[in-house]
C-alpha cells in the first residue's frame, strides 16, 4: 500500500502522465522531423519541420526557403484528410497519420511517417495551439474590451501624463 501512494506521489510531483507526455511530444517537435507536406500547387513532397524554440512557430523548408506559421494563427487542428487540399491526392491508407493545420482561410497539410509519429505531432500541437487560445482569451477578459496592446506597459506610460504618475506620486 505505502509503495502504490509513493508512486501517486511521484505522479502528482511531476505534473502527472499525461503532462510529462506533452513535454516529451514537444521536445519531439522541437528536434523536428520530415514531415509530407501537401502544397496548393504540384504534388506532396517531403520538408523538414520543426517547432521553434520558443513553442510559438512552427518551421519548415520548402526548397531552400524557410517557411513559417505563428501558432498563435492557427484557429483549429483537424485529423485526417479533411481539407480540399488532400482531396487532390486522396491516400486513405494514411488517414491515421495525417492532420491539417487551419489559418487565415488556408490550411497546412501534413502525414507523418506513421501513426506513433503522429499521434506526437498532432498532440503536441493540439496543446500549444490551446494554450495559445487559452492566454489569448485571458488576455481579452482582462482588457475590458481593450486590445491587450493598449495595455501593455509602454503604451499606457506613452498615454499617461507624467504628472500622472500610474506608480503614485513618488513622495512617500
Amino acid at each position: 500500500m505505502l509503495k502504490m501512494d509513493r508512486m501517486t506521489s511521484d505522479v502528482n510531483r511531476t505534473g502527472g502522465p499525461v503532462e510529462r507526455d506533452v513535454e516529451q511530444a514537444i521536445t519531439a517537435l522541437k528536434k523536428g522531423a520530415y514531415l509530407l507536406k501537401y502544397g496548393r500547387r504540384g504534388k506532396p513532397k517531403f520538408c523538414p519541420f520543426r517547432l521553434a524554440n520558443d513553442e510559438s512557430v512552427l518551421i519548415w523548408f520548402s526548397g531552400k526557403e524557410e517557411k513559417q506559421l505563428k501558432l498563435s494563427h492557427v484557429s483549429r487542428i483537424v485529423s485526417g484528410q479533411r481539407t480540399p487540399i488532400f482531396q487532390r491526392y486522396p491516400r486513405p491508407e494514411k488517414e491515421s497519420q495525417s492532420f491539417s493545420l487551419i489559418y487565415n482561410d488556408r490550411s497546412l497539410d501534413l502525414i507523418c511517417k506513421d501513426k506513433d509519429e503522429a499521434e506526437v505531432w498532432f498532440g503536441g500541437l493540439k496543446t500549444l495551439i490551446s494554450r495559445g487560445h487559452q492566454r489569448k482569451w485571458r488576455t481579452e477578459s482582462r482588457s475590458d474590451g481593450i486590445p491587450s496592446e493598449a495595455n501593455s506597459p509602454r503604451t499606457y506610460t506613452r498615454r499617461s501624463s507624467p504628472l500622472h504618475s500610474p506608480f503614485g506620486s513618488g513622495d512617500s
